[in-house]
């Protein structure tokens, strides 16, 4: 593994400007990379869930990082957060609102995902 890239979409103001490494220790055992790791130090109050990205959507979300990796060999975590219920976008009874900044990049089904906004 050459690097971990993180990202977090909808996230606005003081909850997007944290110093990721202060808070989240992920282990390189070479299993899932911190795939389903969960941490309720990052937004006071709440769980947060990190999921690794499919690579069907790095080139719509990192085209950057891929250039300075030189193609999509690196693990992609995305953070999700949960809506005030502390329901995640993946279950039903999660905001819309909620559900609508957080596409679902872990799904590589476009429809499924809610990310067809994505693509070009």
């Amino acid at each position: 593994m050459e690097g971990l890239e993180v990202g977090g979409l909808g996230l606005t103001g003081d909850a997007q400007a944290f110093e990721l490494g202060d808070h989240v220790h992920v282990e390189d055992d070479g299993a899932d990379g911190g795939d389903g790791l969960e941490d309720e130090e990052l937004l006071q109050g709440y769980t947060c869930v990190f999921k690794s990205v499919r690579e069907i959507w790095y080139d719509v979300t990192v085209k950057h990082a891929r250039w300075f990796y030189g193609g999509s060999n690196f693990p992609l975590l995305q953070l999700y957060w949960p809506d005030r219920n502390g329901k995640f976008p993946w279950d039903p009874k999660c905001q819309p609102e909620v559900r609508a900044l957080q596409p679902m990049l872990h799904v590589a089904d476009i429809e499924a995902s809610g990310a067809a906004w994505l693509l070009p």
